[in-house]
């Protein structure tokens, strides 16, 4: 079924974006602009976080469905 693939690969992508925001407050500052940004609906409502080279919110979790939902938390250079 569709919904539970949907639901697997949400699942991943909050552990990647865990990983990578983590990488990138590790190291070096980059030579553009990088945006945390979050929804708090992701996550079964736990909320969960991604990176951005976009100010403008383009939520991964959600999609067209929700696209513009979210928040922007801060943004690393």
């Amino acid at each position: 079924n569709n919904a539970k693939d949907i639901d697997q690969i949400r699942e991943s992508f909050i552990s990647i974006s865990k990983a990578i925001i983590g990488l990138n407050e590790s190291f070096e500052p980059l030579d553009y602009k990088v945006y945390i940004q979050h929804c708090p609906m992701a996550n079964n409502n736990k909320g969960a976080d991604w990176l951005s080279k976009e100010e403008k919110i383009r939520n991964p979790y959600f999609g067209s469905s929700m696209l513009n939902c979210g928040e922007l938390k801060s943004a690393m250079k």
